[in-house]
């Protein structure tokens, strides 16, 4: 691993917090450096009706800021940039193995968190015989891990797009808060205690799965597309060394000179409350939310009747069971569709609309519900298990179709908030999940597998109506948001 990847991880970055600039050299500070400092430019001072409120919106977005210009820029600052287009601090110019090394973490963090969330799940009997719980009771063990990873990313993923905070310091903060939780729970000894624990293990869990899409963006180069997020970073910490090093004051990064002299506090609360402004102020993020928590509430009862048929009816063990949670692997057969067709279309014909990219959602929300009823109808004692099974690969390999096309189009429609976004597509997700771990068991034992089964594909049949309005009118949805990109 090079020595310009280790200066950017955690521990290069607390190596010169307590070495100073003698360890890990940026460009700026080796021997020899010579900054060229741009031509001055004045700054529009922003007019009083653009400062008049805290909480005026739309003078925010206009300027691409998800707070309020609370202070006047001063003109005459020279703006600090990219040291040329091969810049190597560049997101977009990293090497492939930097690329693939952060992306790899990224992904190990959040498989590490979705564990977190099902490995208890096997222990569930025994909590409703250790600690005289019912089995609903013992369900909360689970739902409330759901729902703190929906809630964690509401605090940590907005303050990760405040360029003097940056990715690094809420995913190194929060996760090593999640591995001490983790091992305090592992020795906990009451149920009550073990709950509560479970939920706060979610919430230091949860920003991960939200701001590690937004991290993706950033680093992920996509052809002709604007890129935006965390860049702000990297030149904010850049702006401070120039001006140490060269005694030029007026040396700022955009994002300094945009946001002026606003008090710290005041643009906290700002980023934090951008997942709520833009998902209550954008039609398309609004119904984005309530249909992937839709989604994701009918996913999780789908597999509430997994141990019913595999195990009541078809007399598998709970091992062998586990097993059909690996047809999951199929649906990344997605993945050549991206290669093959959508990569070449983006490089040749540029990205286009980005309801392009729903297209595939749409056929899949359409034969997401047969899998469902294949499922539903075929379990039973005189029929093969292949058969039930088979609908399971036709309804996850639509589901993952869906949940990747609307994880794409969220930040390139709105690349400057994809965070925040993710972090309230999160919440509503946890939310609807966290309620359907616990409705679920009923619905199955009321109803019984086939007619369970059939509630839910006429929910997701009304999810496909859903996604084909999403489809059709997203563009027009889009241009009544003041937040969205506009291609």
């Amino acid at each position: 691993m090079s020595a310009f990847s280790v200066r950017d991880a955690p521990f290069g970055q607390f190596c010169r917090l307590v070495l100073g600039p003698l360890v890990f050299l940026y460009p700026d500070e080796k021997a020899g450096f010579q900054y060229e400092a741009p031509e001055e430019t004045p700054v529009e001072v922003p007019t009083p009706q653009a400062n008049s409120s805290s909480t005026d919106t739309d003078a925010d977005v206009e300027k691409a800021e998800p707070v309020s210009s609370l202070g006047q820029s001063k003109p005459g600052y020279q703006t600090v940039s990219w040291y040329g287009e091969t810049d190597p601090e560049n997101l977009q110019m990293w090497s492939l193995a930097k690329n693939i090394i952060t992306f790899s973490q990224i992904c190990l963090l959040t498989f590490s968190v979705y564990c977190g969330s099902a490995i208890i799940t096997s222990a569930q009997p025994t909590f409703v015989e250790v600690f005289s719980v019912n089995v609903q009771e013992s369900s909360l063990a689970l739902s409330m891990y759901v729902l703190g990873y929906g809630i964690g990313p509401l605090f940590f993923s907005p303050l990760s797009e405040i360029p003097a905070v940056g990715r690094n310091i809420p995913y190194f903060v929060s996760f090593t808060l999640f591995i001490i939780i983790t091992a305090v729970t592992s020795r906990v000894s009451n149920f009550a205690g073990l709950v509560v624990l479970r939920l706060i293990q979610g919430l230091l869990g949860g920003p991960v799965l939200a701001t590690g899409g937004a991290s993706a963006a950033d680093i992920l180069s996509f052809p002709k597309i604007p890129y935006e997020t965390n860049a702000d970073f990297i030149l904010l910490n850049r702006a401070k060394r120039l001006r140490k090093s060269t005694g030029n004051e007026n040396l700022r990064s955009d994002s300094e000179i945009k946001q002026g002299n606003i008090h710290f506090m005041s643009l906290l609360g700002g980023y934090l409350t951008t997942p709520f402004l833009v998902t209550m102020r954008d039609p398309s993020i609004a119904f984005i939310n309530v249909y992937t928590g839709l989604i994701y509430g009918i996913f999780y009862s789908y597999f509430e009747s997994f141990p019913i048929v595999y195990t009541q009816i078809h007399g598998f063990s709970m091992g062998i069971m586990g097993a059909i949670f690996l047809l999951l692997l199929r649906a990344g057969r997605y993945l050549a569709l991206v290669k093959l067709h959508y990569e070449p279309y983006t490089y040749q014909n540029g990205i286009g609309s980005p309801e392009h990219r729903l297209l595939p959602a749409v056929f899949a929300a359409l034969i997401a519900p047969c899998g469902i009823l294949i499922f539903a109808w075929t379990s039973r004692d005189w029929i093969n298990w292949v058969v039930p099974t088979i609908g399971i690969v036709l309804y996850m390999s639509c589901v993952f179709v869906i949940t990747m096309c609307i994880f794409i189009y969220l930040p390139i429609s709105y690349p400057r908030y994809a965070a925040s976004l993710f972090a309230a597509n999160s919440f509503l997700r946890s939310a609807v999940a966290c309620a359907a771990i616990h409705f679920s068991q009923p619905l199955f034992t009321n109803l019984g597998i086939g007619k369970g089964c059939s509630v839910l594909a006429g929910l997701t049949w009304a999810c496909f109506v859903g996604i084909l309005v999403l489809w059709k009118y997203g563009d027009k949805l889009r241009a009544r948001s003041t937040f969205a990109q506009v291609y």
